[in-house]
Order: structure tokens, then C-alpha cells, then sequence
């Protein structure tokens, strides 16, 4: 069927253990497929995903080592989880990566295994934290100074004057790194979602109730892992900018790839 069909010839045919391998080949080769899937979508954050799929993906070779049958196959998975190794050392040590790991509230700290790097990423968490709420005070303190100073005159002769210095002296200055930390113990005993929750819309329906993690949540959480969500954009733009709409402007091209790009 092999020599009628492509006309090729001294062309041989495979054998029935080179079928078997390659069969176990694909199924070895699957999990990466869908790893590689699900690292390329385009409506939602996948950096957070990083260490997880690649800590799966190590798992799962080494399951194929363990349990191979094939020495060929197991050649293979060797090889994989070597460049595993070697690509993704010590991303639980990445700060961008980390943070993004944790600030996804259905991973938070269970996926990292390392507990010097989940204490890296929490203080760095806090430092991020409590310069938002550091902010927020100043601001407050500087609109609450600028009303002080319009209405000085009434409160100096006011009944109330002598009790409200002798409180502000002894009442305690906010504390933003208490604050933060407080922010974050809470974050982390909160209930772990479904892992197919969308996390942007946990952190909608959950800003209120905290407030500073969410604001981080949009800088650090905004980076996408691979380039497909680029190239994708790249090539809707070509399908728009043809020969016969050359002269589209920018600003046509511009709205037309957003309505194209979150017409679901």
C-alpha cells in the first residue's frame, strides 16, 4: 500500500515494533502537547502556570521512566526530563514567575517545594504590598493636612479641641507592614478555588476584601509566557491590512483588531 500510494522507490515499510514505539512515543510526547496549549492561550495570565505545568511535566516523565517497558521509550523520557532539568531549574526562584505563581489564588504557596524561595517571594510580596499602602497614607495624611489647615481657626476654639490633641499623641501610627502582612495571612487561609476558576475574576468579585494584593495583581500578573498571543495578533492584522484595504488608518486597524480579538 506504502510503494502504490507515494510511488517511492526501495521504500520500507515500518515494522510492527517501530508502530508500538512510535505509539508510545506520542503518548509520552501528549502531556507536552497540552502543556504547550495551555501555556499559549490568550484570555487569561499563564505565567502563573509556569511552575506547575513544568513540575507536571517532570512528574510525568519520570513516570514514564519508572514504569517504561521500552528501553527506547525510556532513552526518550531520559532525555526529556533532562532538558526539563536543565531548562527550568529553579523557577520557584524567578521573581516575576514566583510572584505571579502566588498571587493566583488557586496555586498560591502549594506549588512551590522549595521553602527558602516561598520565603523570598512572600517578602517580596510584602515589600510590594505595604509601598501600595505606604501611598495610600500619604495621600491621606496630605488631604487631611490640607483640611486642617482650612479649618485651624474654628477647631482652636472649639470644646473638643483640648480632647483631640490629647488622643492624637497617644493613638499609634498605622503600621503599613502589619497591615500587609495581616493582607497576605488572610489571602493564604482563604478557601483554594477550583483550578478552572478564572483567577482575574476571583480577583474581581474578592478586591474588596483585599484591596492592595489585587492592585499588585494587575502589574505583576499581566505578563504573558509565550510569543502565540503576539504572532496571533500579527497575523489577524494581515488578514485585515489587504491589498484592496490598504489605506485603513491606524486607528481603523486598531479598533477593528480589538473587536476581532474579543468578539467571544
Amino acid at each position: 500500500m506504502v510503494y502504490a500510494n507515494l510511488h517511492v522507490p526501495n521504500t520500507e515499510m515500518l515494522t510492527e515494533e517501530e508502530w508500538r514505539i512510535a505509539q508510545e512515543i506520542c503518548y509520552l510526547l501528549r502531556p507536552f502537547e497540552e502543556a504547550t496549549r495551555e501555556m499559549s492561550g490568550e484570555q487569561y495570565f499563564t505565567a502563573s502556570k509556569i511552575i506547575p505545568v513544568s513540575q507536571g511535566s517532570k512528574r510525568v516523565t519520570q513516570t514514564a521512566i519508572t514504569e517504561g517497558k521500552v528501553m527506547s521509550i525510556q532513552y526518550v523520557a531520559q532525555i526529556l526530563l533532562d532538558q526539563l532539568k536543565t531548562r527550568y531549574n529553579k523557577l520557584e526562584f524567578s521573581g516575576s514567575i514566583a510572584s505571579c505563581s502566588f498571587l493566583d489564588p488557586r496555586f498560591k504557596q502549594h506549588v512551590f517545594t522549595d521553602s527558602n524561595a516561598l520565603q523570598i517571594v512572600q517578602k517580596d510580596i510584602t515589600a510590594g504590598v505595604t509601598e501600595n499602602i505606604l501611598k495610600k497614607l500619604t495621600q491621606a495624611v496630605s488631604q487631611t493636612t490640607v483640611l486642617q489647615s482650612n479649618i485651624a481657626d474654628i477647631a482652636s476654639h472649639s470644646y473638643w479641641t483640648v480632647f483631640d490633641n490629647k488622643v492624637s499623641n497617644i493613638l499609634p501610627p498605622s503600621n503599613a507592614k502589619a497591615s500587609a502582612i495581616l493582607e497576605i495571612q488572610r489571602y493564604i487561609s482563604d478557601t483554594v478555588p477550583d483550578r478552572r476558576v478564572d483567577p482575574l475574576l476571583w480577583w474581581k468579585n474578592n478586591e474588596h476584601i483585599y484591596p492592595n494584593l489585587a492592585e499588585l495583581v494587575q502589574i505583576r500578573c499581566c505578563m504573558i509566557t509565550t510569543s502565540v498571543p503576539c504572532e496571533s495578533l500579527f497575523s489577524k492584522a494581515g488578514m485585515i491590512i489587504t491589498e484592496r484595504r490598504s489605506r485603513l488608518s491606524h486607528q481603523t486597524v486598531n479598533k477593528l483588531l480589538f473587536l476581532k480579538y474579543n468578539k467571544n
